[in-house]
């Protein structure tokens, strides 16, 4: 069964028992629910699969772009969802995606909620 690069990322970050314990089933695509409940995760796709091509041709492998956010009233909280999510998809192979980097992380915070967030950006490729 082939999965949309949205599905693989929820997928993949339920699949792993560190993540799930820490935010349960609350991972979300774009936005958190009106009155969430934390810690929760957050992905968007900032670029449209596009293709992949090496010297040979097509590589048929499509790449796209995501922002993981890793949301807590703590800044403690969200960067221990971060480092769960960071230990699950950095150098993801398998079922959900051909493979997947992180390539940069940050912590942020939101002065007028009090809530923080540990933001992933990665790249995932897919057939």
């Amino acid at each position: 069964m082939a999965y949309s690069a949205d599905e693989s990322v929820r997928n993949i970050l339920l699949s792993s028992p560190p993540v799930v314990a820490l935010v349960g089933l609350r991972v979300y695509p774009l936005k958190l629910p009106v009155e969430p409940t934390f810690p929760a995760i957050t992905y968007q796709r900032i670029s449209t699969p596009d293709r992949q091509y090496h010297t040979m041709g097509d590589s048929h492998l499509y790449k796209a772009h995501y922002i993981v956010s890793c949301w807590a009233m703590s800044h403690d909280a969200a960067r221990a969802v971060g480092e769960a999510a960071i230990d699950i998809l950095s150098g993801y192979r398998g079922t959900y995606a051909s493979s997947i980097i992180v390539f940069d992380d940050m912590d942020d915070e939101e002065p007028d909620t009090g809530r923080y967030r540990t933001l992933l950006h990665i790249y995932l490729w897919s057939k």
